[in-house]
């Protein structure tokens, strides 16, 4: 997930890509290769506010599995989109892997967890009514 630098305001986006050597054998520059933007799921005007919190929620599930995997964005406990199709191996070495949060972002974050299984609507529905005032 990331902020765009140039867009006013800022586009958050989620982009989901495993083995660069697979999806973009000719190492394409992202803002020419239709691989690179048809994997992106793009909100343009996204809810963040200085006066208010906002649930972000990431969820995936068949990546590296031999299967088209997905992933999923949900803002507020809403489903905004999906990146699906994602065929290509993920080569993960543990040793290099990181989470990039909030790319170009400026701000506080808070209560960040990872599960180890992909969440389901009602879980997700669930977490964010959790940390509600109602």
């Amino acid at each position: 997930m990331d902020f765009t630098r140039d867009d006013v305001p800022r586009h958050f986006r989620l982009g989901v890509f495993g083995s660069l050597k697979v999806w973009n054998p000719t190492n394409t520059p992202p803002d020419k290769n239709p691989d690179f933007i048809k994997r992106l799921v793009v909100v343009d005007h996204p809810p963040f506010a200085r006066e208010r919190w906002t649930h972000v929620l990431l969820t995936w599930t068949g990546l590296n599995a031999g299967q088209a995997g997905s992933a999923s964005l949900f803002l507020n406990g809403k489903l905004i989109s999906s990146a699906t199709g994602i065929r290509e191996p993920f080569e993960w070495d543990p040793s290099l892997l990181a989470i990039r949060l909030a790319v170009n972002y400026t701000g506080l974050m808070d209560e960040v967890a990872v599960f180890d299984r992909a969440l389901s609507e009602n879980d997700i529905a669930a977490l964010y009514l959790a940390g509600s005032e109602q």
